[in-house]
């Protein structure tokens, strides 16, 4: 009888320790995010985020808002290994990733499904039943700030045109 209680526990232990994740990942993190900023808008909300890949599971985000042409409420967080399944932790909630490939990623926080679908290099969109989040790829983010701050302080709109100016050449006189 004890002998039938041990085979019967040690079955179940087995049992537990082989039960696949459901969660499939076909590419590393850093191959659907790279390093770039975006601006993120849905109904009532603009906000930017910045994706600095560490290494194929960790990438880091930085949340921050701009106000007065300075970034404001700023948050890192982390898109990482944690009890085992791949977690992002955005907009203060912790999502946990389910699948990954080339252009989507399924993410899913008190049973209700997310959606990240990568439309183009420079437009992606979370979706669930009832929201959206649509992130539009602006300039590196330190170009970005940059211009912001000079839109603030001039009143100009440079830092919404995705166009990175050159630098001009300086003329060395010549002696």
């Amino acid at each position: 009888m004890i002998m039938k209680f041990y085979f019967l526990l040690l079955s179940f232990f087995f049992a537990a320790c082989t039960d696949k994740k459901s969660n499939t990942i076909k590419v590393s993190l850093p191959d659907f995010f790279d390093a770039h900023n975006w601006e993120v808008t849905n109904n009532s909300d603009t906000f930017y985020i910045f994706f600095s890949p560490v290494h194929d599971i960790l990438v880091e985000t930085y949340e921050y808002k701009i106000a007065n042409g300075d970034s404001v409420h700023t948050q890192k967080n982390a898109i990482q290994i944690f009890n085992d399944s791949l977690k992002w932790k955005f907009k203060e909630n912790i999502y946990t990733v389910t699948h990954i490939d080339s252009n989507k990623i399924s993410l899913e926080f008190k049973n209700i499904m997310y959606h990240l679908n990568k439309i183009s290099d420079d437009l992606m969109v979370l979706e669930s039943f009832n929201d959206s989040f649509y992130f539009r790829r602006t300039l590196p983010i330190s170009t970005f700030l940059v211009r912001r701050k000079y839109d603030y302080l001039n009143g100009t709109f440079g830092a919404d045109s995705a166009e990175v100016l050159p630098r001009k050449m300086r003329k060395h006189n010549k002696l």
